[in-house]
């Protein structure tokens, strides 16, 4: 079941007409005392409760209730006067209060916007995998009840390793994905876009919702620089892929251009919006591992250089830049001083009129390994100390998923936040085993 991250009646739509029809639905469905504006309780704020807010104001019989005083007045300023009536008449006329994005009419006070805000509260489900030496690297979510993720699964019980694994509806599934030679090799990434599933290691795979095909050099024009650690897709025909060495690569639905970043940096991260040109945006590592500091951003038929930090830790600048996703025309960037809101149509480079800085003290120590985007009130960031979530006001750190294993030790490798579910796989317990944790939004 889908889970609402917001109270009833907090949204704001996009006219007065289906603003009142949810608040009336949401009120038939709940206590009308809860709701602000409908001094009469009929569930409904019409003229009949104006006329109300009239007598109580002159003192007229009857002497008005504890729940008309409160419903009544709805700026909240615990007097109710003219300025009630002002905002109960621009309510039913169809003029009321005008919020930015992401706010919506507070609740509580008619005549105020209040921030959307998501639930921090998740539980979670841990699952271990395999035998030593298993280890899972990158997930794609297709729903609350399916996902993929992979990287590489030992058991006692198969000459070959898996290397991809599928759940689906509380059933597991442990798959092999081979190379032309019969051979089962680590994966690396993986990325879903409708019935197609691509992974990659040093090569590319994809399923077509029938078979695997193997891109080789010889009939597609596959160059690459090392292993593939990202996967983008753009639509069926645009495919991108970013991994050691700068490499990036492009497939435009027959073969494959290899783009030169011009530098040696490992891209560890792509990400995009396919719905807006100029929006793909890569990050970056010298440092073996997963750090990055260095931020490319594809233009039109070059790689624009946006960022560099030569420090893990931010001085000058906000240190090293780890992850990035992009949703809207905004890309999200963890960095070690807090995710970065850079505005990238309105400017090439991190300039800070297009940057907002969402500060947090749970970065500083961090290894941010994924961040993931559902809307800017809705963030969470896969990190080496557990998972750190954005609700629209604050951060808050959930590290208690180390808990429930033995060693206390978790190494994080990738992750997805989808609507009220997130997953996030990696290994435990130095290569003991493979693990994946399942978070649900109660």
């Amino acid at each position: 079941m889908k889970l609402d991250l917001f109270k009833p009646c907090v949204y704001k739509p996009l006219t007065f007409l289906g603003y009142l029809l949810f608040c009336i639905i949401s009120i038939l469905n709940a206590n009308p005392r809860e709701y602000l504006g409908d001094v009469n309780q009929d569930g409904e704020i019409n003229v009949l409760d104006i006329i109300r807010v009239i007598n109580v104001i002159l003192e007229n019989e009857p002497p008005p209730s504890d729940y008309e005083l409160w419903a009544g007045d709805v700026n909240s300023d615990i007097n109710m006067d003219v300025m009630d009536i002002v905002i109960l008449v621009n309510y039913i006329i169809g003029e009321p209060l005008e919020c930015p994005d992401t706010y919506f009419i507070c609740e509580d006070d008619l005549s105020q916007c209040c921030q959307q805000i998501s639930s921090h509260s998740f539980s979670s489900v841990i699952d271990t995998i395999g035998s030593y030496g298993s280890y899972l690297l990158d997930v794609s979510v297709v729903s609350a009840t399916e996902f993929w993720a992979v990287g590489n699964i030992e058991t006692d019980t198969s000459l070959h390793i898996k290397n991809l694994v599928h759940y689906n509806n509380s059933e597991w599934s442990f798959l092999e994905v081979r190379t032309e030679f019969g051979q089962t090799i680590p994966l690396n990434a993986i990325e879903i876009f409708n019935d197609q599933i691509w992974v990659a290691a040093t090569n590319v795979y994809q399923f077509n919702g029938t078979e695997w095909h193997q891109f080789h050099d010889y009939n597609s024009n596959w160059d690459f620089d090392g292993y593939v650690h990202d996967i983008w897709i753009e639509n069926t025909n645009s495919v991108y892929f970013s991994g050691d060495n700068g490499s990036i690569s492009h497939f435009n639905g027959e073969t494959f251009e290899f783009i030169s970043t011009n530098s040696a940096m490992v891209q560890v991260n792509i990400k995009g919006n396919p719905w807006v040109n100029n929006s793909i945006i890569t990050v970056g590592t010298i440092t073996v591992g997963w750090l990055g500091n260095s931020v490319f951003r594809r233009m039109s038929d070059y790689w624009a250089f946006l960022y560099f930090s030569s420090h893990i830790n931010p001085t000058n600048n906000f240190g090293f830049i780890s992850a990035v996703d992009v949703h809207g025309t905004v890309a999200y960037l963890a960095s070690r001083a807090g995710v970065i809101q850079f505005q990238y149509l309105d400017s090439i480079f991190l300039d800070e009129d297009v940057i907002t800085l969402l500060e947090s003290p749970y970065f500083l120590p961090v290894n941010t390994i994924d961040i993931s985007v559902n809307h800017p009130q809705d963030i969470m960031a896969f990190t080496s100390d557990g998972t750190i979530h954005y609700n629209g006001l604050d951060w808050d750190l959930d590290d208690t998923i180390f808990d429930e294993i033995d060693c206390g030790i978790v190494t994080l490798k990738g992750g997805e936040l989808v609507d009220n579910f997130y997953v996030t796989v990696g290994y435990y317990c130095g290569f003991h085993g493979a693990i994946v944790i399942r978070g649900y939004r109660e």
